[in-house]
């Protein structure tokens, strides 16, 4: 995994920490910085399977590939490396983008966006694949996709908050140059995001969800005790690890054949960010 450590990469770790002790295995950490070489984290790595945390950099991928130790049993976490020889454990990103839409169709929304904020990798698009994709077969009236990340690098002003920065000034100008939003129903690609989208409603006095609701997608720890707590798209971390040893397992007792890839289900986990669709917005109408 990259080094530091993400709140995300955390609960992997976690998670992988929690997995494998009990299934009697010995974990070992090997971390490498961000946009340098892999190699030397796996140069002096001795072990008898390989679980690899890349991030969002392709390149990582391609050097994985290519200096991987032949043979370790080898699976990649949250990225379906397309075209290249390697195992893979991912969550079912359209899926989960299908079921926030759901949610908040259900709710009565018919006015939705998805707020983009996190780096334009493979789980993002597929996300609002899914969420577009649910929310058109469901005659949806609109659905808006704003990227923050886009618009900060139209600007050209440094955002030295990461994520959480980039959700916060992009709500707040959109909500500065519009007045108002044009939506009752959000759906943030991260916690980290939704946690920024947050804060820019709560400084324009833009309650949850009495005036909007807004779901988002991971489910980390911190997203339960915010206020409102976040009603999100939980990924199967723990299922990830479970999916990864039993790749790794099959391996090491003689399975032989292409490189597989799951894609594991994600679920909705509702709490008090969402709600009906407030009843002062009349149907047909823009909120």
């Amino acid at each position: 995994m990259g080094e530091g450590g993400s709140p995300f990469e955390q609960q992997v770790l976690w998670q992988a920490r929690r997995v494998l002790g009990a299934a009697g295995y010995e974990m070992r950490l090997a971390t490498f910085r961000v946009g340098d070489s892999i190699l030397p984290a796996l140069r002096d790595l001795t072990c008898d399977g390989l679980i690899v945390l890349p991030g969002p950099r392709r390149e990582v991928l391609l050097e994985l590939n290519r200096v991987r130790p032949s043979a370790t049993p080898t699976v990649v976490l949250d990225r379906i490396p397309e075209g290249l020889d390697l195992n893979a454990v991912a969550t079912d990103n359209s899926y989960g983008g299908a079921l926030a839409a759901k949610h908040l169709i259900d709710l009565g929304h018919r006015h939705l966006a998805m707020v983009l904020a996190e780096p334009d990798v493979d789980a993002r698009a597929a996300r609002v694949a899914g969420f577009t994709y649910h929310a058109e077969l469901a005659g949806v009236a609109s659905v808006e996709v704003i990227d923050c990340l886009a618009m900060a690098e139209r600007r050209g002003t440094p955002i030295s908050d990461g994520t959480f920065g980039v959700a916060h000034t992009g709500i707040a100008q959109l909500l500065s140059e519009r007045g108002r939003l044009g939506f009752t129903g959000i759906f943030a690609d991260s916690d980290m995001g939704a946690i920024g989208i947050m804060k820019a409603l709560h400084q324009a006095l833009i309650a949850m969800p009495q005036d909007l609701s807004v779901i988002d997608f991971d489910d980390l720890p911190i997203v339960r005790f915010y206020h409102s707590s976040l009603t999100t798209i939980s990924q199967d971390l723990g299922g990830w690890i479970s999916a990864a040893l039993a790749m790794i397992e099959a391996r090491l007792g003689g399975h032989v054949g292409s490189a597989q890839h799951v894609r594991v289900r994600p679920e909705l986990v509702v709490r008090e960010s969402t709600g009906v669709v407030p009843p002062t917005i009349a149907p047909g109408s823009t909120p």
